[in-house]
């Protein structure tokens, strides 16, 4: 069992079609869509690496390499919808996945990027602090 990535709408918004999903996915030359079984195959580099189905109005797929997540954040663009994994993440263009607010994964992000940013500050500040010694130290040897 693999980790879902699908293709969807937010609640209250259309289910997608089949009509729309093969018009999303002629959109791209990876991929090959087969309107006998309603689903679709991405190709990389001319070998099949994911299919993706069309059930109840969301396309998904078991595949969560990442040329699969940027292909399905593609399709959901054409779509007017978002990618989600299973854990409820949205995925953006970039493939970053991003975690509803007050979840531990958003909370656990945030937190990293306030260590990271800390971090390159404390680099800068490092840095300013050896050219000031630097300087006094050239300073007195010239002396």
């Amino acid at each position: 069992m693999g980790y879902h990535i699908t293709v969807r709408r937010g609640e209250g918004e259309l289910l997608i079609t089949e009509e729309e999903f093969a018009h999303a996915v002629g959109q791209h030359s990876d991929l090959r869509y087969d309107p006998a079984v309603g689903k679709a195959e991405i190709y990389d580099a001319g070998e099949l690496v994911a299919t993706l189905k069309l059930q109840n109005g969301e396309i998904w797929t078991k595949v969560a390499e990442p040329v699969v997540i940027r292909r399905m954040v593609s399709l959901a663009s054409i779509l007017n919808a978002k990618a989600y994994g299973d854990e409820d993440e949205w995925y953006s263009e970039d493939g970053e996945a991003h975690f509803p607010p007050g979840t531990l994964e958003a909370e656990t992000k945030k937190i990293e990027k306030i260590r990271y940013r800390r971090v390159i500050v404390n680099i800068v500040k490092l840095t300013l602090l050896l050219a000031v010694i630097t300087k006094i130290v050239l300073k007195v040897i010239n002396e």
